[in-house]
């Protein structure tokens, strides 16, 4: 653990992150807990504490995501290689007729790994551009990272599950698994633990 400790020490010193929180346990107990450097730096900085709220980010693919869409599987609602069009019936435009649950799960479904998405963020016209949007690559063919692949899961998720999406996850991954502090939207009471991810 000595190492270990070190290492973060040293990340933090060189700026790489300006602090972590390390939790080591197994099903019985946590054997080792610790929270290195600042949560926050700006305007002025905060201590770590082991109970400070990161932000998963993109971790939310394989924490949220892709467990839900395995759940749905589990219990036999959907299957690994449905058809997209199945659950999104616009989706099969622009050569997208093809790509199936497997595609998007593994990043080949051809669809680009950026676009102007982002500028949809909080309407519904998000789904409308996904579908809109044409393939750079063959179906299944090659790897390319792509948040709309994920995005289009979480559809497929609430279209079949019928509730929303954070609803489905609490309910059948979180808190299953204990996860009581993970969720979508933070109440107002934990934003002082909550460490900032950009500057505004």
């Amino acid at each position: 653990m000595e190492r270990l400790y070190g290492m973060f020490e040293e990340e933090i010193e060189a700026g790489t992150f300006p602090g972590a929180v390390l939790l080591v346990g197994d099903s019985r107990s946590v054997r080792f807990q610790h929270a290195y450097g600042y949560r926050a730096l700006k305007p002025e900085r905060e201590e770590n504490t082991v109970d400070t709220i990161y932000d998963l980010a993109s971790l939310t693919k394989v924490i949220a995501t892709a467990p839900a869409v395995m759940k749905l599987i589990e219990d036999g609602r959907i299957r690994l290689y449905d058809p997209v069009k199945l659950f999104i019936d616009e989706f099969a435009q622009e050569g997208k007729q093809d790509i199936r649950i497997f595609h998007l799960l593994t990043h080949t479904s051809g669809l680009p790994s950026y676009s102007e998405a982002w500028r949809y963020a909080k309407s519904k016209d998000l789904l409308k551009h996904i579908n809109n949007t044409k393939l750079i690559n063959p179906v299944g063919e090659k790897f390319v990272y792509s948040c709309l692949n994920f995005i289009t899961l979480m559809e497929i998720v609430e279209n079949v599950a019928k509730v929303k999406f954070d609803e489905f996850v609490k309910r059948e991954i979180f808190k299953p698994i204990g996860m009581v502090h993970t969720t979508f939207n933070p109440p107002e009471e934990w934003i002082p633990k909550i460490a900032p991810t950009s500057e505004r």
